[in-house]
């Protein structure tokens, strides 16, 4: 995976903590929804939309 995220410009992912912690790029992050979830994903998508060059998208099945 670091030799992909080398090649990047934009990431679009999962806003899991352990993709959090590799990114440095800017990022579309697609937060499993809290009813798959613990609402972990939702919580750090929302902190993260708030980055520079960052954006959050919501999954179909969340509200």
């Amino acid at each position: 995976m670091p030799h992909a995220l080398a090649l990047a410009d934009l990431v679009i992912g999962r806003a899991g903590a352990t993709t959090l912690a590799d990114l440095e790029l800017p990022a579309v992050l697609v937060p499993l929804p809290a009813s798959v979830s613990r609402g972990d994903q939702l919580d750090n998508a929302r902190l993260r939309r708030s980055a520079p060059r960052s954006a959050a998208a919501s999954s179909p099945t969340s509200s």
